[in-house]
């Protein structure tokens, strides 16, 4: 008897089948037991066939057993997964066309709009007490490093530290735009440039008339406490242009910080005076403390 690690050959095989072994190559041609063609002969698994002719007889037992007893129960099934019941759909209200929005019907009454708008300003725990320096470098309309060189230079108010991180209070900011003058004298700065150079235009609410250009052009330029304002328009052929305004010290020759946006003309012009004010200032500090 052969053990189970032994690999036969197709006389050994039809031994074991009861068979020929013509009968055994052909039943190996036709994939019915499994087997290896190697060369012109054939080789078998004697663990395989064992396997594969337990199978079979399992396979026919179950067969004749149907045949004879047809009512026979049958092996329990996986139980098919339940689909969940399908809900019934709600009518949908139809609204009246003519009727008032969803906004409208929600919003509160005019008193209470008017009330709202009147209403004193939150509590002062409610109210935010500190910015961070992104957001306070935004309130003073100038970069974050510029920020922070004027904090280090000792011209911009000190930072708390608050759970690690640089804070600074709000207070104390809108307290130092307080104290800033409205108007300059830069004529005692070493390099600064005369007041007597100054001629700001007056305010206006519209811009000078300029063409679109593929590039940016400088459409207006004066001079606003000590410093050169140039307003500039962006480039583009739309027929909706955009402007914005940039800050030059003379002395320098340098911009200060990101370039000035505002929603209106007159507010672009009014914000860039702010910065430049505030460039002005700053320049003077320091041409004093360079002494």
């Amino acid at each position: 008897m052969f053990s189970t690690l032994d690999v036969i050959d197709s006389e050994q095989c039809a031994e074991l089948l009861r068979c020929t072994s013509d009968q055994v190559e052909e039943l190996a041609r036709a994939g019915e037991i499994p087997g290896l063609k190697l060369g012109r002969g054939w080789i078998f698994v004697y663990a395989d066939l064992l396997l594969f002719l337990s199978e079979k007889a399992r396979e026919e037992a179950h067969e004749r057993r149907m045949k004879h007893q047809p009512h026979a129960p049958q092996p329990m099934a996986k139980p098919r997964r339940q689909t969940p019941p399908v809900l019934p759909t709600l009518p949908v209200v139809a609204t009246h066309p003519t009727g008032p929005s969803l906004q409208e019907a929600l919003a509160p009454p005019a008193p209470v709009r008017r009330a709202l708008a009147t209403a004193d300003p939150p509590p002062f725990h409610q109210q935010r007490l500190y910015v961070s320096v992104a957001e306070a470098a935004r309130m003073l309309s100038i970069g974050k490093s510029t920020f922070w060189r004027e904090v280090k230079a000792g011209n911009l108010p000190a930072p708390v530290k608050l759970a690690g991180l640089s804070r600074w209070r709000i207070e104390d900011l809108q307290q130092w735009v307080a104290g800033l003058p409205k108007a300059l004298n830069l004529a005692s700065a070493p390099g600064a440039p005369s007041r007597q150079a100054d001629s700001a235009p007056e305010p206006s609410l519209m811009p000078p008339h300029s063409a679109a250009s593929d590039k940016d052009q400088v459409i207006e330029e004066y001079s606003h406490a000590g410093m050169t304002i140039q307003i500039c328009r962006d480039a583009g052929l739309s027929k909706r242009p955009t402007y914005y305004a940039v800050v030059i010290n003379p002395a320098t020759k340098t911009r200060s910080g990101s370039p000035v946006d505002g929603s209106s003309y007159a507010e672009l012009r009014a914000a860039a005076a702010v910065r430049a004010e505030r460039k002005a200032f700053l320049w003077q500090k320091r041409t004093q403390r360079s002494k």
